[in-house]
């Protein structure tokens, strides 16, 4: 006999040792409640307009909930969300979102495990210079500078009709009124 989940002895062995009791009890699930790692948050690359963050964790049992809040608690969209079971039965979840430079830029990924009533949380702010902007200067100095390559071309263009025009005048100058 060995001694099992509950109090007492018992003949009922759980294949998870050190979990949470949930459901290694007799007559139940057959896994216990199991919180697992803690989000790993990551910044994954530019996309849509944004930048696309990602969180990934593992070794949950149930199925977890998992979400991605800003600093108010509101919760953003998900781009992509995968949960999977591992060959050990546990979950292993992976969700992505997009934030572009008007979303809070402090944001956290929220895991739930229904079962034990209890959550692991990570969060990252992500800096506005990591979002690419447009200053205003830059596109003022742009269309000044088209402007003037605009005026200067422009003019050696009238210069060179100007010139030719001349020079057609005083040969017809020549021909019509020659020199006396």
């Amino acid at each position: 006999m060995q001694r099992g989940w509950g109090q007492g002895i018992s003949s009922h062995r759980c294949p998870f040792p050190g979990l949470a009791y949930g459901a290694c009890a007799p007559g139940s699930v057959p896994y216990p409640a199991a919180l697992g790692s803690n989000p790993i948050i990551s910044v994954e690359d530019y996309q849509k307009g944004g930048i696309r963050v990602t969180c990934r964790s593992a070794e949950w049992y149930p199925e977890p909930q998992v979400l991605w809040r800003n600093a108010q608690g509101y919760h953003i969209p998900l781009l992509s969300e995968i949960k999977s079971p591992r060959a050990n039965g546990l979950f292993e979840t992976e969700i992505s979102a997009v934030i572009n430079e008007h979303s809070n830029p402090n944001l956290s990924c929220w895991i739930r495990n229904s079962l034990l009533d209890r959550e692991k949380e990570s969060a990252i702010h992500i800096s506005a210079l990591f979002f690419p902007s447009v200053n205003p200067w830059i596109v003022a100095l742009s269309v000044l500078l088209v402007v003037v390559l605009s005026f200067i071309i422009l003019n050696v263009y009238l210069f060179r009709i100007k010139g030719n025009l001349q020079r057609e005048l005083g040969w017809k100058r020549a021909v019509i009124c020659p020199a006396r």
